[in-house]
């Protein structure tokens, strides 16, 4: 086990720092359906610990992983398939895949209305191209719902759009892709209602609500939205879900945020895939969730995190399982920590992902689904409304030029704060020669107008139906007025220590000839009846000379 912790980067992607090799597999699929240890109800005791470790061992005597795109190209370890992939990039193809995983300088297309016209007459033509029995659960939807299916509206298949950068062959594949899981999971209704987290049935509600998928409540240093898989085998209902039920969850929240927030289609996702003592067993369905999932995802991830705080046999099979799973488009944008549950979220963090909203506690190690609660609850008062034809305004998560009110270091650190702070520094000074207080609000007043024209919201949190909504130019007014105040207040204190102390020196400030002359009658040259020594050093220049002057002065 490896105590510190270890990413994977370029300079060690041959093999772990321990020098043991990782597992790897052809067919993982077939091993995993072959494996069925008998293990307890609760948690993992030394003989099932025996049973994994004895099948790691049997297994990784005989099985590689071939790389997809060279059949004759054989790797030991994940690692070793994960560095072939990387060397076949150019230098320049490397930066910008780094760029884009850390969110430095993200890829943007300039959407226009010729782009979007072009790709989406482009996109038909695909749909049209594909033959019908490859697009059944699209055929079906243009048959049995042509006038009400959303799979015909534009804002739907500009999802599709945005996440293949506008490559339509690749848009059209996806789509077709997608209805098909969809009629799988949630049959025909599926094809004509998008779906949304009321549509998920009990069993599917049970798992979205136990946090095992949770989107955080923030966004990373580039603004990027998180999707986690928070999997652990204390929770043994998760275990036994079958694969469509993950599958209804998963598709379900991506299609969630994808849709009416144009910011992930275009910047795509941050994903981490955290797992703690997790069962041999559930690897196979796991297997088969991703593999079909990740070919028809609405949405791209930018970069994914596989984070691994038990650090043994089974743990080191179930990286070779999600890299294997993943395919090497996504597996070039992996990086996988290990370590503790401290050292992951330190490294977590060099990827701009705040600590303090993963929901781990590196305490316990166990899993909070606090925010997560509150994102289901938000999301089913939405779908409410929806129903309703009732207009619903909160905000689920801010972005990052959005000043939040409130109190709390995670609001004061928000990026769209700290600009606001920098903003009302910078023009303190003209507040405070502002001659009247009208002429100070109406300063207040351009600040609001100045931050709202570069797209800032003045965001509050809403108690009665959660979320953040959008406050009144007054209270956003307000805010300002309040802030020049706190930093005038601020600057203030600051200044009258400065002075006190300065003019508590001043007051004590004595003559230094008279000071002199007090420290030397406190020295030993006193004479033994109370009378200075005039034979004494104290008197006396620096020719040997005596310093009449001086003496005089010491008897004042």
């Amino acid at each position: 086990m490896i105590n510190g912790i270890t990413s994977t980067n370029d300079s060690n992607l041959g093999q772990s720092k321990d020098g043991n090799t990782m597992y790897t597999h052809t067919g993982l699929s077939s091993l995993f359906s072959e494996v069925r240890p008998p293990y307890s109800s609760f948690g993992f005791d030394e003989q099932e610990k025996e049973i994994n470790d004895a099948e790691y061992q049997r297994d990784s005597r005989h099985n590689y992983i071939r790389n997809g795109a060279d059949g004759d190209q054989i790797h030991e370890s994940p690692d070793a398939l994960l560095a072939y992939e990387l060397n076949q990039l150019s230098f320049k193809e490397r930066g910008v895949l780094e760029n884009d995983i850390h969110g430095i300088q993200p890829e943007c297309i300039k959407e226009t209305p010729e782009l979007l016209r072009g790709s989406l007459k482009q996109l038909s033509i695909e749909l049209d191209s594909i033959p019908e029995k490859n697009k059944t659960a699209y055929e079906f939807s243009q048959k049995t719902f042509p006038k009400t299916t959303y799979v015909n509206t534009d804002d739907f298949r500009l999802i599709f759009l945005r996440c293949d950068r506008f490559d339509a062959r690749k848009a059209a594949q996806r789509i077709v892709g997608y209805l098909d899981l969809i009629l799988l999971c949630f049959g025909e209704q599926g094809l004509e209602q998008d779906i949304r987290v009321s549509d998920l049935d009990e069993r599917s509600e049970q798992l979205l609500k136990m946090g095992q998928f949770q989107i955080l409540p923030s966004r990373d240093h580039s603004g990027r939205r998180i999707l986690g898989n928070f999997s652990f085998a204390a929770h043994h209902r998760i275990q036994a879900v079958d694969p469509i039920t993950r599958l209804k969850v998963g598709v379900c929240m991506m299609m969630v945020l994808a849709r009416d927030n144009i910011d992930v289609q275009n910047k795509g996702l941050v994903g981490i895939f955290w797992a703690h003592h997790f069962r041999m067993e559930d690897l196979n369905k796991r297997s088969i969730a991703i593999t079909k999932m990740i070919p028809c995802m609405p949405v791209r991830f930018c970069s994914l995190h596989v984070c691994l705080t038990n650090v043994n046999n089974l743990a080191k099979m179930a990286n070779a399982m999600y890299l294997y799973a993943i395919g090497p488009d996504y597996r070039k944008r992996t990086r996988v920590h290990l370590g503790s549950a401290v050292e992951c979220v330190y490294a977590l963090q060099t990827f701009g992902i705040q600590a303090h909203d993963i929901p781990i506690n590196t305490t316990t190690g166990k899993r909070k689904t606090q925010n997560h609660q509150k994102w289901v609850e938000l999301q089913q008062k939405r779908d409410g409304a929806i129903a309703e034809n009732k207009s619903f305004l909160a905000i689920e998560c801010p972005k990052q030029n959005d000043i939040l009110f409130g109190r709390g270091w995670p609001k004061m650190g928000h990026p769209g704060n700290v600009l606001f702070r920098n903003l009302i520094q910078t023009r303190l000074e003209d507040y405070n020669n502002s001659r009247s207080k009208g002429e100070k609000t109406t300063m207040a007043y351009s600040i609001v107008l100045e931050l709202k024209e570069n797209r800032a919201r003045f965001l509050r949190e809403d108690e009665i139906n959660g979320g953040w909504i959008e406050v009144s130019n007054e209270l956003a007014r307000k805010k300002v007025s309040i802030a020049f105040r706190c930093f005038r207040r601020a600057e203030t204190k600051s200044n009258k220590p400065l002075a006190s102390s300065a003019a508590k020196r001043k007051s004590n400030q004595i003559d230094p000839v008279l000071s002199l002359c007090q420290s030397w009658k406190a020295n030993s040259m006193i004479g033994i009846n109370g009378e200075q020594d005039e034979g004494s050093s104290a008197f006396l220049d620096m020719d040997g000379s005596s310093n009449n002057s001086i003496r005089s002065n010491c008897n004042v």
